[in-house]
């Protein structure tokens, strides 16, 4: 989620001229005609429930939480969604980029020119790494539904984080930076709305595309080639593998269930006047009680800017680890690694539980009326919130 002076200063920054670019490059970019339609059921979640805890402790446990995410999955976009990717071959591709500097061409990793008739899908980054990744995903899905070639700035931060380390090529003039500045603009009407206009964008021009981009609606028809984009490097996946083994090495055959509490600045009295929400006491008591009525051994693995908080708030009586600080990359990897996760409120918390492979619960109660935080939402939150994620 988006601050206030955060979305004021947007703008301007998306029309600086970026001095470096990034080529999103050699990703498969499917036809939407080849997209499988989604399977329903009429299984029940609270069945699949059940079936984990008889079963996690099996090779089994990965197929049916995989499974859970994708029966209890729906798809209002106009456009079938391809099925969910397996837990293992969804980050088994990372991205090849090609960067530009100044003075650059871009050129394919064997050589060819750029195609100078496909169309450009550009964007500019602003916010935190949770705002950065709603704003890469949501780029690409809209570059690959249009058929455009998805351009980012060379120097922003998510393409340091990333498997695959960027080429640079030097060369000629920047076509593609020269391009970009001068495409026409195309913003969404809120940051966390789906804007379907920008899935309509006018064949004959580059565009600079959105600001925050947060519905996961602009990237549900791709999200496999989206998942093989966010693929950590490997200190970062070392860092974190090295973390979350420790605590299953201390917690053997435990249920590991991730929470992120988002306070920091949301903290401040500006944040609470517009309506920025924060995880109350009753909630983290709700939220962990359904997990241990789901998981009796379960643990709880809390990251949070204001740890001391959280060891105030949490119940005495649950198994709780409170997480060191780590980079917020390393801090995310380790919350997706855990079985499940309780989510609060923010960008960075929505992809700890949109990289979990578990179930995913969140607050219900977490808008409030006749806010600046509850004019940028659908009413039903159904462009921000993921299908199959549980209110509590």
């Amino acid at each position: 989620m988006t601050s206030a002076c955060e979305r004021e200063k947007a703008e301007s920054e998306k029309n600086q001229s970026a001095s470096t670019l990034a080529h999103v490059d050699n990703v498969t970019e499917p036809s939407l005609k080849s997209s499988s339609t989604q399977s329903s059921s009429s299984i029940s979640q609270t069945t699949l429930s059940q079936l984990l805890t008889s079963l996690k402790t099996s090779d089994a446990f990965t197929s049916i939480q995989t499974l859970i995410r994708v029966l209890s999955s729906s798809s209002p976009v106009s456009s079938k969604p391809s099925s969910s990717p397996s837990s293992n071959s969804s980050f088994s591709v990372p991205l090849s980029l090609v960067v530009t500097s100044q003075r650059t061409v871009i050129t394919s990793e064997k050589g060819a020119a750029t195609n100078q008739s496909q169309k450009l899908a550009c964007h500019g980054f602003t916010g935190r790494l949770g705002n950065e990744l709603f704003q890469f995903a949501s780029t690409l899905g809209i570059a690959f539904y249009l058929n455009r070639k998805p351009v980012f700035p060379g120097n922003f931060g998510l393409l340091s984080i990333l498997k695959t380390s960027p080429k640079y090529e030097p060369g000629l003039q920047a076509e593609l930076g020269k391009r970009c500045s001068s495409a026409k603009s195309a913003n969404e009407a809120s940051a966390n709305k789906f804007d379907d206009r920008l899935m309509k964008l006018d064949p004959n021009h580059d565009y600079w595309v959105g600001i925050y981009l947060q519905s996961w609606r602009y990237f549900e028809r791709h999200k496999e080639e989206v998942r093989r984009a966010l693929i950590f490097n490997d200190d970062i996946t070392k860092e974190a593998n090295n973390v979350v083994q420790n605590i299953r090495k201390e917690h053997a055959n435990a249920t590991l269930i991730g929470v992120h509490i988002r306070r920091g600045d949301f903290e401040s009295n500006r944040n609470v006047g517009l309506g920025y929400p924060m995880a109350t006491p009753e909630f983290i008591n709700a939220s962990t009680t359904h997990f241990l009525r789901l998981f009796t051994d379960s643990v709880f693995v809390v990251s949070s800017e204001n740890m001391q908080w959280c060891k105030d708030n949490f119940p005495k009586n649950l198994k709780i680890v409170f997480l060191d600080p780590h980079s917020p990359p390393v801090d995310l990897m380790i919350l997706a690694s855990t079985d499940h996760i309780i989510t609060t409120f923010g960008s960075y918390s929505w992809w700890a539980g949109y990289l979990n492979k578990g179930i995913v619960a969140y607050m219900k109660d977490y808008i409030k009326p006749n806010t600046y935080v509850a004019r940028q939402f659908d009413l039903k939150r159904e462009d921000y919130m993921y299908p199959g994620w549980i209110p509590l």
